[in-house]
């Protein structure tokens, strides 16, 4: 699978995206996220979240189908906060034309389990979603040993997450 990692600038006062990498993982299998076990996956074997000793916040932009379609360091903060802006977040988010958005960061403690900020940036987040018409799917949390999906806990609402949604598509689809 081939994964762009983008950023944003100012070109002309105007933001733009521009390619920041472009890498190829052939172990992993298909760039569909379906379960937050595949997030985890990546985000464990690819951008190695585990072993961090500060908090990363990256974005997973996917089509209509959870097909990644690029990845955006949000946030790099210290060892146990990190800034997130709803604003930061969807600006990045339209430019990539993403349908679906799925939250991914790491605690560096070890422990998985959200904090209360946590929760309620996964909702400021839905909520922003809501207005501009990208759904949050899941926003998974990675521990040195575990990983955390707040959708699972349903903290994301039933009606935007798509987890179900997308697993019957994808089972019409054949993929």
């Amino acid at each position: 699978m081939r994964v762009l990692r983008y950023k944003t600038k100012l070109v002309n006062k105007k933001a733009v995206l521009v390619k920041e990498s472009s890498r190829n993982y052939p172990d992993m299998p298909r760039n569909q996220f379906r379960r937050s076990s595949d997030v985890a996956s990546f985000g464990k074997g690819y951008l190695h979240l585990h072993d961090e000793t500060e908090e990363y916040i990256y974005m997973l932009c996917l089509d209509t189908r959870c097909r990644l379609i690029a990845l955006f360091e949000i946030s790099h903060g210290s060892v146990d906060t990190s800034v997130i802006s709803p604003r930061e977040v969807f600006q990045k988010a339209l430019l990539a034309n993403a349908s679906n958005i799925i939250m991914l960061h790491n605690h560096p403690s070890g422990d998985s389990q959200p904090s209360s900020n946590d929760i309620a940036v996964t909702q400021r987040l839905e909520d922003t979603g809501v207005i501009v018409g990208i759904r949050v799917v899941d926003h998974v949390i990675i521990g040195h040993e575990n990983c955390y999906s707040i959708c699972e806990d349903r903290y994301i609402s039933e009606s935007n997450n798509t987890n179900t949604e997308l697993e019957k598509e994808n089972k019409n689809d054949g993929n």
